[in-house]
């Protein structure tokens, strides 16, 4: 049996907030997860639920679709698939519970989607999450591919909603702006880009900055099934506290994170530029 998580990949995770595990899923699935979709997508059409806006004629038709294993039996199994906490009760080291799902077409002409981190909107306390991102098409820079900024996640939550030019420029600053001056915090941040083939899986902490490319390519789709984890040990969550599920299908909770604060405001970035 292909060993899914090697000590290579734990590294990553641990060390980047970030790791890329290559094939754990066939062509043929993922051409599946894409049409199971796609038929819920045809259904929302004809209803009306979903509408053209000439003045964004790809992206408007193509938007997000969230939750859709509540949906469909056959997306709900590739949703609590064995594969996927295998995969990240191995990097978290604990049981995991799922939080949720998104499915992501990223069409041509589709906006990068700006530096950010994701337990900002999940609320998770102690700790953090983690995201599970299935490649369904090749990604790259071109067609909007995942951008991660190392390390990042050792800071915990920041104010980074900021432009991708700026940020890695900045960065510093704002670390030992919420940190304090004597923060051990390098000079300089880079961006690493992720190219993924379909099947690949990309996993990433809560914590760690990241986003995506603008897709630039005039034909070329980014499709992707994202799902978020918990660790089971966790106390409280911001996001569907009540309707979590463990790999058995089975409904878990937690108890709401009321003190958590979506933080959308982010001064940070107007002091340091003034």
């Amino acid at each position: 049996m292909k060993e899914l998580v090697t000590e290579a990949h734990k590294r990553s995770y641990e060390e980047n907030g970030f790791a890329v595990i290559r094939g754990v899923f066939t062509s043929g699935e993922m051409e599946e997860l894409k049409r199971l979709h796609h038929n819920i997508w045809t259904q929302r059409v004809q209803e009306g639920k979903i509408v053209q806006d000439p003045a964004k004629p790809l992206v408007s038709l193509f938007d997000e679709m969230h939750e859709t294993y509540r949906l469909n039996e056959a997306i709900m199994n590739y949703y609590i698939d064995p594969r996927n906490f295998e995969i990240v009760e191995n990097l978290i080291g604990e049981e995991a519970l799922a939080v949720g799902s998104t499915f992501y077409y990223k069409s041509p002409g589709s906006n990068m989607l700006v530096f950010h981190q994701d337990n900002y909107d999940i609320g998770v306390t102690p700790g953090t999450s983690c995201a599970y991102w299935v490649s369904l098409d090749e990604a790259a820079p071109e067609n909007g591919g995942l951008m991660y900024i190392p390390k990042t996640h050792r800071y915990g939550l920041l104010q980074t909603n900021l432009p991708k030019t700026d940020l890695c420029e900045y960065l510093p600053e704002i670390i030992r702006g919420e940190a304090g001056p004597d923060a051990e915090v390098p000079d300089t941040f880079e961006i690493v880009n992720v190219h993924t083939e379909p099947g690949d899986v990309v996993v990433h902490t809560g914590d760690v900055i990241h986003g995506s490319w603008a897709n630039r390519s005039a034909d070329k789709f980014r499709h992707a099934f994202g799902i978020h984890f918990v660790a089971a040990g966790a106390e409280k969550i911001f996001m569907f506290n009540n309707d979590l599920m463990d790999k058995y299908g089975n409904n878990a909770q937690l108890k709401l994170n009321k003190r958590h604060a979506r933080i959308r405001t982010f001064n940070s970035y107007e002091v340091l530029k003034g």
